[in-house]
């Protein structure tokens, strides 16, 4: 996966709110408030909203036994909590689906002319900052696309 991919699916995630309650092998469970799409290999993960992490958390940490048992625990603790959660890997395919809309809208702009205003924008920002390189304003634009589409599903 090409870098701009990854980066813009982790903006994605963070620009969500997504949060992660994770099971490692031994049954212990541990928060993470921010998460991107890689984490660490072993876990068990499911992802949140970060304002339900918390609680989500704190409850689960009362479960008892192997990785697969807390995480049955932890669905059903969800569950009586009302806390949506999703495993990790359906919320990477998520950001992945987002990025792949910046992608395509990218391409509609180009082939329509729509790169024009973007273009015109770059101008303008590089006699204010004569430095700003054009790859790094349209990673700005590329971020404002993908953040625009996190606060549309959420």
């Amino acid at each position: 996966m090409p870098n701009s991919c990854k980066w813009l699916a982790d903006r994605y995630l963070k620009s969500a709110g997504i949060a992660a309650v994770c099971i490692d092998a031994d049954g212990q469970v541990t928060a993470y408030a921010t998460v991107g799409i890689d984490l660490p290999a072993g876990l068990v993960c499911f992802a949140c909203l970060r304002g339900d992490v918390e609680r989500l958390t704190a409850h689960a940490r009362r479960c008892r036994g192997d990785q697969a048992t807390v995480a049955a625990q932890l669905k059903q603790l969800a569950a009586d909590l009302y806390i949506g959660i999703t495993p990790h890997h359906l919320a990477i395919d998520r950001a992945l689906a987002a990025v792949d809309i910046v992608h395509n809208r990218m391409q509609q702009m180009q082939a329509s002319g729509g790169m024009k205003q973007v273009n015109s924008a770059f101008k303008a920002a590089r006699t204010v900052t004569p430095s700003l390189r054009y790859r790094d304003h349209l990673d700005a634009f590329k971020l404002k696309l993908v953040e625009e589409i996190a606060a549309q599903m959420t």
